[in-house]
């Protein structure tokens, strides 16, 4: 069970396995009014007038000066002039965007990914941009014709 939302360049995600856990997370970020904060949020994006909702929504969730990662129009990296940004993802992967050491691909810089396989063994690699979580937010289609760069 999760709630994300975005607003200008920042994305917020709070999740949790069940809803008491999803509850107790929202409620440690948000307060002790957490549901209807959500419920305020929700209606404003039904709001016809969104320059408003996006304000009133900015003031129901105040951001955190750091941005969540955003991909490029191209590509699933963010721009290395941000510098790093990390992310992780549902099943515990961690994504790093924008490190200036990445390789390129032919969608752009890569994305550093470290993780866990299946067997129980970590395993880091150098990734396209294109199958990142941050590509899949902005829809971009996942080109999985460029193979994982694997770091020893």
């Amino acid at each position: 069970m999760q709630v994300s939302g975005k607003i200008g360049d920042q994305i917020f995600v709070i999740g949790g396995e069940t809803a008491e856990e999803f509850l107790g997370n929202a409620t440690a970020i948000l307060g002790s009014d957490v549901v209807e904060r959500i419920r305020d949020g929700f209606a404003l994006c039904f709001d016809r007038d969104m320059a408003q909702a996006v304000a009133t929504v900015a003031a129901v969730f105040p951001t955190a000066p750091a941005a969540a990662p955003s991909a490029a129009p191209t590509s699933g990296a963010a721009p290395a002039a941000e510098g790093p940004k990390t992310e992780t993802d549902k099943w515990n992967n961690v994504w790093t965007y924008g490190l200036p050491e990445a390789p390129s691909c032919p969608h752009g810089q890569r994305v550093h990914k470290a993780g866990t396989s299946q067997a129980g063994k970590p395993y880091k690699a150098w990734v396209c941009g294109t199958t990142s979580p941050a590509a899949y937010r902005k829809k971009i289609p996942a080109d999985k014709t460029c193979q994982p760069e694997w770091i020893r």
